[in-house]
């Protein structure tokens, strides 16, 4: 059921920032988002909070990247580990 929830969250928030689904890995306190494009990682606590601020903030990480961003790390409280 959890599963379930988090691929509903998952599915609902990606898409107002036009990212596909290919792949979630729940893992004991790790959540990894495979879409099209990026690496999504979080902690499982705060994940549907990481994915609205990555949500609200990703227009503008992507114009203040010039090249493609491959992964963002969204456990950190203060922003995003991207590469």
């Amino acid at each position: 059921l959890n599963s379930m929830n988090i691929m509903i969250v998952t599915d609902k928030l990606l898409k107002k920032i036009d990212l596909d689904i290919k792949k979630v890995e729940i893992h004991d306190s790790l959540i990894k988002v495979l879409t099209s494009t990026n690496i999504l990682i979080s902690d499982r606590v705060n994940y549907e909070v990481n994915l609205n601020r990555l949500v609200l903030s990703f227009k503008d990480l992507q114009k203040l990247f010039k090249r493609d961003i491959k992964s963002i790390d969204m456990r950190y409280s203060n922003g995003f580990a991207i590469k």
